[in-house]
């Protein structure tokens, strides 16, 4: 489980995230990435009423919130993240969510590795 200092839970920190971020994707979640206020680095999730009934979107929002513990060393700091879930992370296990989520991770610091060198 993410500690609470980990945790991005503000409406107004994800509108700022959704509103100056960066965004990538693949076919089962979206990744917002922008600079944090404060020292630290924090993770949101937001699992839409279209993936499903409460059970469905709570399920995928522990599963989202395990795998990002695995992956904590791949964060930057000083960054807030705000992960979105699409349809089709419905049927995947951990694990894929997991491989998901790195690729994301992935992307965004080869984005902006490409941004620098320009």
């Amino acid at each position: 489980m993410l500690k609470k200092t980990y945790r991005l839970t503000r409406r107004n920190d994800f509108r700022r995230v959704y509103g100056r971020g960066k965004s990538v994707a693949n076919y089962s979640m979206v990744l917002y990435v922008a600079p944090s206020r404060n020292q630290s680095m924090r993770i949101g999730f937001s699992v839409s009423k279209k993936i499903g009934k409460a059970v469905v979107r709570n399920r995928v929002k522990r599963l989202m919130r395990e795998a990002s513990f695995h992956l904590l060393p791949s964060f930057s700091p000083y960054k807030d993240y705000v992960f979105i879930a699409r349809n089709g992370i419905k049927e995947q296990s951990l694990l894929e969510i997991e491989k998901q989520m790195a690729s994301l991770l992935k992307k965004i610091k080869e984005n902006k590795k490409i941004e620098q060198s320009r």
